[in-house]
């Protein structure tokens, strides 16, 4: 992690901007930048991106071809990444800005984001910024090939799971459109407390004996510890091409960690006589839930899962057990 110390970068106004040669790495951080507020089209922008630390780079295509912007090596103050727009304009004349592209990652992955169309000899702009005021060291690159994951996600294929208990089950299909170019899927994942995707299965694009392409994949993940997951599914293309899938992100509760979440309690009654449960919210009496059954054995151990509520940071509970016959009323107190 970057202690940010650092200086002030050169190309802080879009005078200075750094023109990126094909395939040439140069590492920056947005550690003290300002943003010129005249050389921002914050109209366009502003459901992208809060400009905050911005500074400005360019590129200028020498042929025809898909070009790629690579960001590596991120190591942000608060685990966010950066944020980039593509400007097609006359530097600082806002009114001649075409977005070409404007993406805000959330993470501090290795990524590409290919640039298709560009005309040659033109000069494009780049603004790099801190997602959501974060300071960050990073490595940028205009390059000729794709390095890391895909910023965008292209949506192409359909993506199903179910949670039980440790295993995440994935399971995703591919579009018969874009099929002949698949090698491989690969999957990867994050816990939200993570800055990075990590790589963790690898699934072959196969065909069977008559050239039919298998079109519905699924793998079997296994989590060691309850959590928010995030998931790609990236397919891998020739000429070191990715895709984007699709990704999910999901929540496991492991059957261990599930006892903080429940309240047990010990009932004992006559047979059929009507009970009712009350479950409030300790701190303000707002009621959150009622429970009306006729008592048998079935209920002298009675199991209520305050999971819902302490996800709210409800934590402190009053359970209300009244017989219904005599109003005879019994009250606990939980902390969860």
């Amino acid at each position: 992690m970057p202690s940010f110390a650092m200086a002030q970068v050169p190309n802080d106004l879009i005078a200075n901007r750094i023109t990126l040669e094909i395939n040439k790495s140069i590492q920056s951080n947005t550690v003290d930048c300002t943003v010129e507020k005249s050389c921002v089209n914050e109209a366009q922008t502003g459901k992208c991106i809060k400009y905050h630390n911005d500074q400005w780079f360019s590129i200028i295509p020498s042929v025809n071809q898909t070009h790629y912007i690579n960001i590596s090596g991120q190591s942000c103050r608060d685990l966010r990444g950066v944020q980039l727009v593509v400007i097609d304009g006359i530097p600082c004349d806002t009114s001649s800005y075409q977005i070409i592209s404007c993406v805000s990652l959330a993470t501090q992955d290795d990524v590409f984001l290919p640039l298709v169309g560009l005309e040659s000899g033109r000069e494009y702009l780049l603004n790099i910024d801190g997602y959501l005021h974060d300071y960050c060291d990073f490595t940028i690159e205009f390059g000729s090939a794709p390095i890391g994951l895909p910023m965008i996600n292209e949506h192409n294929g359909l993506l199903n799971y179910f949670v039980e208990d440790r295993y995440v089950n994935l399971s995703w299909e591919i579009e018969e459109s874009i099929e002949s170019n698949v090698i491989e899927y690969q999957v990867f994942r994050r816990e939200s407390r993570e800055d990075k995707h990590d790589l963790v299965y690898k699934v072959s694009h196969n065909k069977n004996t008559f050239g039919i392409p298998q079109l519905e994949y699924s793998i079997q993940d296994t989590i060691q510890h309850g959590g928010h997951y995030f998931y790609k599914i990236v397919a891998i293309l020739g000429s070191n091409a990715s895709i984007i899938l699709n990704e999910i992100d999901l929540e496991v509760v492991l059957e261990k960690d599930l006892s903080s979440h429940i309240i047990e309690l010990s009932l004992d009654y006559k047979k059929k006589t009507p009970i009712t449960i009350l479950v409030f919210n300790a701190q303000n009496n707002r009621l959150l839930k009622s429970r009306l059954f006729n008592f048998d054995d079935d209920y002298r151990t009675t199991s209520l899962n305050v999971r819902q509520w302490t996800k709210l940071n409800i934590h402190m509970f009053r359970i209300e057990i009244i017989d219904n016959d005599t109003n005879k009323k019994e009250i606990l107190s939980f902390n969860r």
